[in-house]
């Protein structure tokens, strides 16, 4: 069966052309498992991702329910989109944030 790209390239090997006739099932699982890796994903925690959203691609972006965080997948590995900002009262524990983030000492 042959397949084509969608209209913008995003969804590549797709679209089933005339005059395939569509497997309904088969070709629904493959148009969402498309789109899925193109959504902001969330997760209760990351080993809920870990688990059940695993294996990531460069490009996803997975909202972290229990650090309420966003993140975008590049180069292998997650960065942190959200928070970048942070407060406090004394001086910022190393694993708060990353490399960029502004942390505003309030006292």
């Amino acid at each position: 069966m042959p397949f084509t790209d969608s209209a913008r390239k995003q969804f590549p090997s797709i679209v089933p052309t005339n005059p395939t006739t569509p497997t309904i099932p088969t070709h629904l699982q493959g148009i969402v498992d498309a789109v899925e890796a193109r959504v902001v994903l969330r997760a209760a925690d990351w080993g809920y991702a870990n688990t059940f959203l695993a294996p990531f691609q460069d490009g996803m972006m997975l909202y972290v329910e229990d650090v309420d965080e966003l993140h975008l997948r590049a180069s292998g590995a997650w960065k942190k989109l959200s928070p970048t900002n942070y407060t406090g009262t004394g001086v910022p524990d190393n694993a708060l944030g990353a490399d960029g983030d502004l942390y505003f000492r309030t006292a």
